[in-house]
């Protein structure tokens, strides 16, 4: 199909970009005269930032493949979401601190549901490390709990400068990338695979501008066995 060709082509972009990197900075540490360890460090750098890329790329296009097979099977149990977020927003928490931005988590103290919690705890991290780069300095992302009849609402919400309203409608598409994304590091496919996982929970999930500024995902997960 057209979508599979274009989803191929971006990926091989993707791809060619970082291994061309990597051979070319392998090839100067390979010709380097003398003991230039500054220089080698720095080369070595680059090479070890590329690697990492082509790991989250390749990972991602694997997940969304289990995905579009029907192979990603969620394996339901009973957890908190709010520990699950909780959990998810301490990984984040030196990055906070270094990049000057805030992390917050407010609603439901305890909010129980059923639910593959390895599965939704990407979910949680794939939307709070997309809304991190948008933030404008000293920016806040909230994700906030909210109870629904049977369900759980959660909301991964930032302060940053949102997206046009009529790209609203392709945000979740495979490798959609909104004008103000182009040309920022990252697979394509992060939104595509939070979509995909929580439809495959029998759940729902939206995007949206908050009227005083930034985007807003939304999500439910059921209470009961799905």
């Amino acid at each position: 199909t057209q979508l599979q060709r274009e989803l191929i082509a971006n990926i091989s972009h993707d791809l060619r970009t970082p291994l061309t990197l990597i051979k070319g900075y392998a090839e100067t540490i390979r010709d380097l005269d003398g003991e230039d360890k500054a220089r080698r460090d720095a080369d070595l750098s680059i090479i070890v930032d590329e690697a990492d890329r082509l790991s989250v790329l390749v990972n991602s296009v694997m997940e969304l493949s289990k995905y579009s097979s029907g192979a990603a099977r969620p394996t339901p149990s009973r957890f908190d979401l709010a520990e699950l977020a909780a959990d998810v927003l301490r990984r984040y928490a030196d990055r906070a601190e270094k990049e000057r931005f805030s992390l917050r988590q407010d609603g439901l103290a305890e909010a129980e549901v059923v639910a593959d919690p390895v599965q939704i705890g990407r979910v949680l991290h794939n939307l709070v490390s997309n809304a991190i780069p948008h933030l404008p300095q000293g920016g806040c992302v909230t994700v906030r709990l909210t109870a629904r009849a049977g369900a759980v609402r959660a909301e991964v919400a930032d302060n940053g400068s949102g997206i046009e309203e009529k790209e609203l409608p392709f945000i979740f598409d495979r490798y959609y990338r909104a004008r103000s994304d182009a040309g920022k590091r990252g697979s394509g496919l992060g939104l595509s695979i939070v979509k995909n996982a929580v439809l495959f929970h029998k759940g729902d999930i939206s995007a949206k501008n908050r009227k005083d500024g930034g985007l807003e995902f939304l999500f439910s997960l059921k209470k009961t066995l799905f």
